[in-house]
């Protein structure tokens, strides 16, 4: 009886390690399903990027060991999902539930907006100035703070600042504070719309950073359906067909909390870049518009005038 009961056990191991053979496939072999699966979908180079980002995901491996061992196994029913996923124009961010910002791993669903280059370029520029100005205690506000990636980092690279961070959507204050709990990153919270707000009551601020919406309805025939169909649209338009609808407000906010020393940095529409610039130099500050990685007037750096 025994020996039956042994048998069977090995029998049944034998048929679940021939089934898990079958679900999956080599690292290769799944490359190649993405790319052809996705080929209509992506540009080649972008589509090689988000095929070794879904290896990495599966195998739970970085390039480095891919690199090294090409006979990984994936999966072949959870990459059939994302291939599914991607073939509905689902941002891969959203299918895999997170993205990377600088080396920060954030969680990310269609309640927040995607982190892009640029915003950690911006970020970056506020670190700079803080460090090069050796601003002790600084007191720092983040408008429109989605996943809480622009307050994090800066919280992560300069641990004496006080953040706070506000958004006018209670779902992506919900992802932004528990990416600040996973990163051990103190940030005050608050859901807040700031172009109605006129009690806002906080320190005197160093430094205001924000990527606000700026898009108008009518661009949206140019973007590309997977961006305006998933992510969210109070991220990403303007309500009331005008472009510069945040900055006023910003503006307005700056001029009651901003120390007279203090500074804004903002993420900007290149189309709107000499309009913005107008708005805030006929107000009293100075205004000097900078250019991104990709070349594009994207920031806007806005200071008191001395």
């Amino acid at each position: 009886m025994q020996r039956c009961i042994y048998c069977y056990v090995i029998s049944l191991r034998r048929v679940v390690f021939f089934f898990l053979f079958l679900c999956a496939m080599k690292m290769l072999a799944a490359k190649e399903k993405i790319m052809n699966a996705c080929k209509t979908l992506y540009e080649q180079n972008e589509l090689k990027a988000i095929s070794q980002r879904i290896i990495e995901h599966l195998s739970g491996k970085q390039a480095f060991a891919l690199h090294i061992d090409k006979n990984i196994e994936i999966d072949e029913e959870a990459l059939q999902h994302i291939i599914d996923e991607l073939n509905h124009n689902k941002p891969i961010q959203y299918i895999l539930g997170y993205e990377w910002f600088a080396n920060l791993k954030l969680k990310v669903n269609e309640g927040v907006l995607i982190p892009r280059p640029e915003t950690e370029e911006l970020t970056r520029k506020v670190i700079s100035y803080i460090k090069q100005h050796k601003i002790n205690n600084c007191q720092i506000l983040d408008i429109g703070t989605g996943s809480g990636c622009i307050p994090i980092l800066i919280k992560k690279e300069l641990p004496n600042a006080t953040l706070f961070a506000i958004d006018i959507s209670n779902d992506a204050l919900s992802v932004a504070k528990e990416n600040a709990t996973v990163h051990q990153t103190p940030i005050l919270f608050l859901e807040v719309d700031i172009r109605n707000e006129t009690s806002l009551e906080m320190p005197p601020l160093d430094v205001i950073i924000s990527n606000p919406p700026y898009i108008l309805q009518e661009e949206k025939k140019d973007m590309h359906i997977r961006v305006f169909s998933n992510e969210p649209e109070v991220a990403l338009f303007v309500t009331h067909n005008d472009p510069l609808e945040f900055y006023k407000a910003i503006l307005k906010l700056a001029k009651k909390l901003l120390k007279h020393e203090g500074i804004l940095f903002l993420e900007i529409n290149s189309l709107y870049s000499m309009a913005i610039q107008s708005l805030y130099e006929n107000d009293g500050f100075v205004c000097t518009i900078e250019k991104d990685m990709y070349d594009n007037e994207r920031f806007a750096i806005v200071t008191f005038k001395h």
